[in-house]
């Protein structure tokens, strides 16, 4: 392969999905540290890793299309930062605290699990297909449920019941919400309902045209938009009705 043909690697967005990757992977440290300790500490660092991992994935598609260096690089390396940090994270996290107690039937807690794992990652597989295939159209919306919300959700809830556990409050039941909640995201991961996409929003588009992202205006077509804006001011208005010598755009 010539080097021509290598992908683009771009420098900013790429650490900040590398952000997201050591996110996720200090979250799994902390939860395999919680297995040895009475409280929940170790927990309740891997449940802020996680949402710092969802930060992190917000920030490095902005700052891309901010930049105009999306590429197909930095989607294949969100993802595998995704299923690392919204993924196994999670669904290991989720396990120790709540689904390793559902024994009725056996085996249930764990294949939770698995199938938000699963799930996630047939979710993320979709996305990429897509965007491969209609850019245009993935931008404007997300078919299935993102595994980021899914892993910001079920994040939130374990807190909560982590919370309630430490201050020695019954939660009963209340665990098997959890588990039908994971299982309920694990289907609308993979299914069609669409979700909007806030991406054409976050582009900046100068001067009030509407292109395609990551196409530029050159310098002479910046300059001849803006003259035509301001000659639409009302004061370039009234000189005109006054007499007063006008520049033509070409001038």
């Amino acid at each position: 392969m010539s080097h021509a043909q290598e992908p683009r690697i771009p420098l900013l967005p790429t650490l900040m999905t590398a952000g997201n990757i050591l996110c996720g992977f200090v979250a799994i440290l902390q939860i395999f540290d919680g297995r040895h300790y009475e409280v929940n500490l170790h927990y309740h660092y891997a449940i802020v890793f996680i949402l710092l991992a969802c930060v992190f994935d917000a920030l490095d598609g902005r700052v891309a299309r901010m930049g105009g260096t999306e590429s197909p690089f930095g989607r294949e390396l969100d993802s595998l930062a995704d299923i690392v940090s919204f993924g196994v994270a999670p669904a290991l996290l989720v396990h120790d605290i709540v689904l390793k107690e559902i024994d009725t039937p056996k085996g249930l807690g764990w294949l939770i699990s698995c199938v938000y794992l699963v799930c996630g990652a047939m979710r993320l597989a979709r996305f990429n297909c897509l965007a491969a295939m209609d850019t245009k159209s993935s931008s404007k919306s997300f078919r299935g449920c993102p595994i980021p919300a899914a892993a910001g959700v079920i994040s939130s809830l374990t807190l909560l019941i982590i919370w309630l556990d430490s201050n020695e409050r019954e939660i009963g039941h209340w665990k098997y919400v959890l588990a039908g909640l994971m299982a309920l995201l694990s289907y609308l991961m993979v299914s069609d309902l669409e979700y909007p996409s806030f991406m054409a929003d976050e582009a900046l588009v100068p001067l009030g045209h509407h292109q395609h992202r990551g196409h530029r205006l050159h310098r002479h077509e910046l300059a001849l938009d803006a003259f035509d804006h301001l000659r639409q001011l009302p004061a370039l208005r009234t000189g005109a009705s006054l007499g007063l010598p006008q520049m033509a755009a070409g001038d």
